[in-house]
């Protein structure tokens, strides 16, 4: 004789699964809808802002009484450092129930940027660079807006202070402008490890095609897309040899596979 199985009504099955969801749904509800997780309090942490105040910041983002698991903080973020350029970083912390906390970091500048005035309307900054004397070149004189540049390549405030690398280029900048970030990267390696080497810069030239020309002693133009670390090695190599040789150095081109040296002993001899 075979036995039967018992077989639930479907009424039960289905009331089953309406309360299991229900329960599931319930929390997420409650803790949506209940008043105890909307943000009733906002601190600032951090340093002061040059562009913008803290009151200004907290009606852009509009948190009091949105719930706390509710708020989009990437989103917040993104609109904070797009519309004001002085922000670098914007960091949210959540003190439950009901409390945020914002971090402001306001960036850091690593260059000085000015539009580029040669003396001429021809030519490029290079080809003046090789040609110029040392006192010659103050005649690249500080004219147009000067603005300071962090290392992301974001143009931020106009620059007041004199004590960082002034960079020339081309063509005019603005506040919240972004230059390539990769190139910003690869000038600020360059300058760096030119410093290490003891060359102390006065200034240096953008050019169109990715170009630094860097007025020192010697002088010296590197491409910015090009194997930053063989170039900066190159560089090493040639001014030890020099040292050792007892010999002055006048320019070094290495934009190509084998760098161009002026030594001043021989003004009219470029060698490989």
């Amino acid at each position: 004789m075979m036995l039967q199985s018992k077989k639930k009504p479907p009424t039960i099955v289905l009331l089953k699964i309406l309360l299991t969801i229900f329960l599931l749904v319930l929390p997420i509800f409650l803790t949506i809808k209940t008043p105890i997780f909307e943000v009733k309090r906002i601190d600032f942490i951090g340093n002061k802002l040059s562009c913008v105040e803290n009151e200004q910041i907290n009606k852009e983002l509009n948190l009091y009484g949105k719930n706390i698991f509710m708020i989009d903080f990437k989103k917040g973020k993104e609109d904070l450092t797009l519309k004001y350029s002085c922000i670098g970083d914007v960091q949210f912390s959540k003190l439950y129930p009901d409390k945020l906390t914002i971090n402001l970091t306001e960036r850091k500048a690593q260059f000085i940027f000015a539009p580029l005035k040669l003396k001429e309307a021809t030519g490029s900054a290079i080809e003046q660079l090789i040609n110029i004397s040392a006192t010659e070149s103050a005649q690249f004189a500080d004219l147009g807006e000067k603005y300071l540049v962090d290392d992301q390549g974001v143009v931020f405030e106009r620059a007041t202070e004199e004590n960082l690398p002034k960079i020339y280029l081309r063509y005019d900048l603005s506040v919240g402008k972004r230059l390539d970030e990769g190139l910003i990267k690869n000038l600020l390696k360059i300058l760096q490890k030119v410093s290490e080497f003891g060359l102390p810069i006065t200034r240096a030239f953008l050019e169109k095609e990715d170009l630094v020309s860097i007025d020192t002693s010697p002088k010296l133009v590197l491409r910015l897309t090009f194997e930053i670390d063989s170039q900066l090695a190159a560089l090493q190599l040639i001014l030890e040899k020099a040292k050792i040789d007892d010999v002055k150095l006048e320019f070094i081109d290495l934009r190509f596979d084998k760098p161009v040296i002026r030594y001043g002993e021989r003004q009219n001899n470029l060698r490989n």
